[in-house]
């Protein structure tokens, strides 16, 4: 070979080495200072011990942490995220193994003779037994041999490949580890609103009770006006027609009751038995959460902390693809002893080794190293673009969860207030028509009304305390106390 192709190839061993150690890519994400949807009194606010204090027992509510602590234990769900975890662990074991020497015991007994012929007639063992159809018989010859031996072989990682994928099952543990806490957030958010949806509906079905029985006072009035003459049959009938259909709701708002209560026993892991208890009313909404700042989120967040592993992991495997089209040097050696005795097995006459060094350098394959260094560059690629995709679905969760709150609470006054007045317009219009001052079909358009109105604020009540929830969720808040750790994976 040319000197000028002996600096070629040379070249290209240096070039691609270098590649091996290249640093991995830092997915950084540009984020303004503050919160577009945070009021302008809480910007860059921090509370202590937040994110770490713990958001389930704000709501002062000892069934909804009970609850809550029963899911984190006994969901199936996140026990198979769990094993997922556990896999990743298992696997970055496993990668980091290739980097020791292989180290095998292999022990080999073997029994030979003859096959003599004969003419005997007889087929013989030893010239124990006799088979009158054959000629053959295994002859006195016969010999033991014991073969025992210690086998080593390891690759010298010299250009990294196997440190590259033994750092890429790691990467992917991080993000396992990391999947694994943010299931445990998502179950505790479901849990609590699924709690909250099991007092929701039992209060609807209170209402749903409470405005059968107003339709049904109703009713007796109307008949008692109606034995005097004062009202026609027809008035009769529109408020039994009312009456009928209040029943309707009830049963409807039963069967809504017991789907809350069976989707809440699915995620505590029971059977759907419809059989949860839950306190009277809802839970009082904690004071305003702090949001921070956006570039805390990054760093919070465990789904943006698994993205973010897994573009170190797609990185590693891209550097291993590259390493892999380098040449491979491995050692092989070999102690051990071959004897017809056991005795004499590690006589110094009996014992062999031996030693090899491999040197593997792809030449032609056809194209398929570089295509693996392709495929692994694009999914490093791709998996930068998951990590901006998911980092802008977090913040848009925040923005979402911080103008919702916002926007629930003035929703839940608004509906305050349009309950008080929607109740006394029907005590008022009561007395109306029991005076005879209006007509039946008003008095019935009241209380239609005044029944939506409260249908609508228990559901605005219950959606205010989910937004809470969600605004917790999407800032990566703790569900229970846990103080601060020192290191980050």
């Amino acid at each position: 070979m040319s000197r000028r192709k002996h600096k070629t190839v040379y070249g290209i061993l240096i070039s691609l080495a270098l590649c091996s150690c290249a640093t991995p890519p830092q997915p950084k994400f540009d984020v303004p200072q503050n919160w577009a949807s945070a009021p302008a009194a809480e910007q860059n606010e921090s509370a202590p011990g937040y994110p770490n204090a713990g958001w389930v027992k704000d709501f002062n509510d000892t069934l909804l942490t009970d609850y809550v602590s029963q899911a984190l234990e006994n969901n199936h769900d996140l026990k198979r995220a769990a094993a997922a975890r556990d896999i990743a662990r298992a696997e970055s074991k496993k990668a980091g193994a290739d980097l020791w020497p292989v180290l095998d015991l292999r022990t080999l007994v073997r029994r030979s003779g003859t096959l003599d012929s004969s003419g005997s007639g007889g087929f013989n063992f030893g010239g124990s037994s006799s088979f009158s159809n054959s000629n053959f018989s295994f002859g006195s010859g016969n010999s033991t041999t014991y073969d025992v031996s210690l086998d080593a072989s390891w690759e010298m990682d010299v250009w990294g490949r196997l440190r590259s994928g033994k750092k890429a099952a790691l990467y992917d543990y991080y993000a396992a580890e990391n999947d694994y806490k943010a299931a445990r957030q998502s179950l505790a958010a479901q849990t609590a609103k699924a709690y909250l949806l099991t007092i929701e509906t039992s209060e609807q079905l209170d209402l749903a009770h409470a405005f059968e029985k107003n339709l049904q006072d109703t009713l007796d009035v109307t008949q008692a006006f109606y034995e005097e003459g004062l009202i026609s049959l027809q008035d009769v009938h529109l408020v039994k027609a009312d009456l009928a259909r209040a029943r309707e709701s009830i049963r409807n708002a039963q069967s809504a009751a017991f789907s809350a209560q069976r989707s809440l026993e699915i995620l505590l892991g029971r059977y759907p038995a419809a059989l949860i208890e839950h306190e009277a009313g809802f839970p009082d909404l904690p004071a305003p959460v702090p949001a921070g700042i956006p570039a805390e989120l990054l760093e919070r967040r465990p789904d943006l902390i698994a993205a973010e592993r897994r573009v170190y992991a797609a990185f590693q495997r891209t550097e291993q693809a590259k390493a892999a089209r380098l040449p491979q040097i491995s050692l092989t050696g070999s102690f051990g002893g071959v004897s017809d005795e056991l005795r004499t097995l590690t006589d110094p006459a009996n014992v062999i080794w031996s030693a090899a060094g491999n040197l593997l350098f792809p030449i032609f394959n056809a194209g398929r190293l570089k295509a693996d260094v392709d495929i692994r560059t694009a999914e490093q690629e791709s998996a930068l673009a998951q990590y901006r995709q998911t980092a802008l679905n977090a913040f848009s969760e925040v923005e979402t969860a911080l103008s919702n709150e916002q926007l629930f609470r003035q929703r839940a006054q608004d509906l305050d207030e349009a309950y008080e007045n929607a109740t006394q317009a029907e005590i008022i219009a009561d007395e109306n028509f029991k005076a005879g001052e209006i007509e039946l079909l008003d008095l019935l358009q009241i209380k239609r009304s005044t029944i939506a109105v409260q249908i609508d604020r228990i559901r605005a009540q219950r959606e205010l305390i989910e937004q809470r929830i969600n605004l917790h969720l999407s800032l990566g808040g703790e569900i229970f106390e846990k103080p601060v750790q020192a290191q980050k994976q």
